[in-house]
């Protein structure tokens, strides 16, 4: 396993689970412009969109900065993340309020739930659907992930529903 992928965490928990690049090559050719990584974390995602020519500002908790109390960097034309699950509806819910197109990485059961179905009623919701379970990176991760992930998008898709083949 080469630096990139290298990862010792305390915890395994959902908000702990690191993005893989065959992960974010799903993503990458869908996005275009200036992007906000908003949970970096260790920069997986904007390595990957990097090498795809994008641009990107990352910003993470860890590091200070708060997604729900900062400022959306200037000239941000999209927001890509892989966010903390236990997370997930309050980064939806910002998303939609920002206003910009977006893609997180969330688990296939994220499509359901009353707050979350009415969301994607209000503002539409678009879904890139891997062909195989995305092996997170974290201390101790298997062979197999034990749940399915997929990309919910907001005006990043040209369909609503898309599926496509995860690189081994």
């Amino acid at each position: 396993m080469n630096g990139l992928l290298k990862r010792t965490l305390a915890s395994t928990e959902y908000g702990d689970l690191y993005t893989p690049p065959e992960a974010t090559e799903l993503i990458a050719p869908y996005i275009h412009g200036r992007v906000w990584e908003c949970a970096a974390g260790e920069g997986h995602i904007t390595v990957i969109l990097e090498r795809h020519g994008l641009e990107v500002v990352e910003t993470d908790i860890a590091w200070g900065v708060d997604f729900f109390d900062t400022e959306v960097p200037a000239d941000a034309d999209c927001i890509v993340t892989n966010p903390p699950y236990k997370l997930k509806d309050a980064f939806l819910e910002r998303c939609f309020e920002i206003g910009l197109p977006f893609a997180l990485l969330l688990p296939l059961t994220a499509l359901g739930g009353v707050k979350r179905t009415g969301m994607y009623s209000r503002y539409g919701l678009e879904v890139l659907i891997p062909d195989k379970r995305i092996n997170f990176i974290y201390e101790g991760a298997g062979k197999a992930c034990w749940f399915h992930s997929a990309w919910f998008c907001h005006d990043v898709l040209p369909e609503k529903l898309m599926f496509a083949e995860l690189a081994a």
